[in-house]
């Protein structure tokens, strides 16, 4: 593809994609997609985004196409995969400059830069990180700003990759820089304090939206960047000086207008009207509604996406909702939590079938208390509460009450973190296995979902698990078979590999173990050989069974994969248009 001739191609039907008419915008939308595959394309798109002279609808919609091309093309192994040669010269070109002026934009080539660091950062670019830690340090505000915002996204993605050989590359990096990004958020925070004194709010607004990048990107060194964040010196001396700083915070901020601030605040909140608010959130606004319930019977897989959507509470009423619920009860939990706790008891024991009211304000009840789970730790006895009410709750198999037995394994899955006996596992392990079996998808994906929770949380052990190990995995590819959108494929290979590697990890360490205690017995003088011999027989038969099990549900995914990529082919046979 000729850039210069496709530039004003490209750009025309990108134009005529953000037109109101479906006349012209289907047509444009269609051809976009042809080129997705095209050499080429992903060059123009760069091109275009970058230049600030054009359209902004233009570059907004270039930039997501290209973030969509990432995502499907970037991959060696996908089909249509980019060359190595244009994603050299893509690397390259994102990261020539950080001043791109709009900030929706900006944040969109921030993520789509890390997705790309997801795949090639360090190995295949290495220059990324000391390009983005030489730009953070510019005079330049907004070249200053938009380096660190993009600094923030490829620390926050690298951090959430789990591989062991991940893991340590991230370790190296955070050992790496972690003084520097410590001493650019003190910059930062001095240079904000400094302003706030002076009265230079328009500044201070800056210089504090720099320091909390700045302090996000430090959040994911210290809790993802440490085996042992406690036994580093720059950890705790960072950990001992936010609590300086929020000590300066405070006196900065002790002027006479946020004291009147907080008489006011005080004033307004009182004990009625925050029970009230808590009472009507929980019993009107938290209510499934009945397009959502609508929506659960006619597109199951879209309701959960909407459920789960990062940003949903920017425009869906009870997204926003919950979030306001979660600051006031964090705000007032000593004032809010005996009255939620009063309507959770008020709702104990079975639930008429036939009352579909009842049912939703057990549900919107039930999702409060897993809002509130880290606050309500000291006050709910979950272990109680799982064994004599909510495990009931989850074999009614009643098709009326499929609300309730989503809510509770949702529920389960905000507390497994926060409180839950380890030696419940193997009962929830025996519950999750039933409701991935259950009629409805939305309880099957929402189940794939705690498992998923259960598993990587930190009290997980193998040993409990492995009895459900292989029913769990067939269930889990049935329903993986069964789902149609990608979103959802996804997750539920998200749980797959989170299984995987949470079962490889802790039998590896296992293993490792009792390979070191049969190496430290033969250093014993009269050591039985026969006895060593067949311990190591038996640790090396397991090995081969749990990974014979392994491979074996790969190839079987690996051939519905290909029998479904065949299918689309001869849904769809066109071939794109070349430009």
């Amino acid at each position: 593809m000729d850039l210069n001739s496709a530039s004003a191609t490209v750009l025309q039907v990108l134009t005529q994609a953000t037109s109101q008419d479906t006349a012209v915008l289907k047509p444009a939308e269609e051809q976009l997609k042809q080129w997705e595959t095209q050499p080429g394309f992903y060059s123009v798109l760069l091109n275009i985004f970058t230049n600030h002279t054009l359209d902004v609808n233009v570059r907004w919609l270039a930039v997501l196409y290209f973030k969509n091309g990432i995502d499907r093309y970037w991959r060696r192994v996908a089909p249509h995969a980019l060359s190595e040669e244009e994603k050299t010269t893509l690397r390259a070109g994102l990261i020539t400059n950080f001043n791109e002026p709009v900030n929706q934009i900006a944040t969109q080539i921030s993520v789509l830069i890390a997705k790309v660091a997801r795949v090639d950062c360090p190995r295949q670019w290495p220059e990324l990180i000391p390009t983005l830690l030489e730009s953070v340090k510019v005079q330049d505000d907004l070249q200053q700003h938009r380096a660190l915002l993009t600094f923030y996204h490829v620390t926050k993605t690298l951090a959430s990759k789990r591989l062991a050989a991940d893991r340590k590359l991230f370790y190296d990096l955070a050992s790496g820089i972690y003084s520097f990004v410590c001493s650019l958020w003190n910059h930062h925070t001095d240079t904000f304090l400094q302003q706030v004194c002076r009265g230079d709010e328009a500044a201070a607004s800056n210089s504090l939206e720099r320091t909390l990048l700045s302090l996000k990107v430090l959040r994911k060194l210290t809790v993802h960047g440490f085996v042992e964040p406690h036994g580093s010196v720059e950890v705790m001396g960072f950990l001992h000086a936010v609590f300086e700083r929020l000590k300066q915070f405070l006196e900065c901020n002790s002027s006479p207008e946020t004291l009147e601030a907080h008489k006011i605040k005080t004033a307004f909140f009182t004990y009625p009207t925050l029970m009230e608010i808590c009472r009507r959130l929980v019993t009107h606004y938290f209510l499934l509604t009945k397009e959502e319930l609508t929506m659960w019977e006619e597109d199951p897989e879209g309701f959960t996406v909407e459920e789960t959507g990062g940003d949903s509470w920017k425009y869906s009423l009870r997204p926003c909702t919950e979030v306001l619920f979660i600051y006031i009860f964090h705000e007032y939990n000593q004032t809010l939590t005996p009255v939620l706790l009063e309507m959770v008891r008020s709702l104990q024991g079975s639930t008429n079938l036939e009352d579909t009211s009842a049912i939703l304000i057990k549900d919107a009840v039930y999702n409060a208390v897993g809002l509130a789970a880290y606050e309500l730790f000291d006050s709910v006895d979950f272990d109680q509460w799982f064994k004599s009410q909510l495990l009931a709750e989850l074999q009614v198999s009643h098709d009326r009450y499929k609300p309730i037995r989503r809510r509770v394994i949702w529920l389960i899955g905000q507390w497994i973190s926060v409180k839950f006996q380890s030696d419940l596992r193997p009962m929830l392990y025996e519950a999750i296995r039933n409701l991935l079996q259950d009629q409805d998808l939305v309880v099957r994906i929402e189940t794939a979902t705690t498992l998923k929770l259960t598993v990587d949380d930190f009290e997980f052990t193998t040993d409990q698990f492995l009895p459900y190990l292989e029913s769990m995995f067939t269930l889990l590819f049935e329903l993986l078979q069964e789902v149609t959108q990608c979103d959802t494929k996804m997750h539920v290979l998200h749980v797959l590999s989170c299984v995987i590697e949470r079962v490889n990890m802790q039998e590896s360490i296992r293993w490792l173990e009792d390979e070191k205690a049969l190496l430290e017995m033969t250093e014993e003088v009269d050591y039985d050989v026969d006895t060593s011999a067949t311990q190591l027989e038996a640790i090396l038969e397991q090995r081969i069974d749990i990974l014979t099990k392994f491979r074996d549900k790969v190839k079987s995914f690996r051939a519905a994969l290909q029998e479904e990529e065949q299918a689309s082919k001869q849904i769809n046979p066109k071939r794109p248009r070349a430009l």
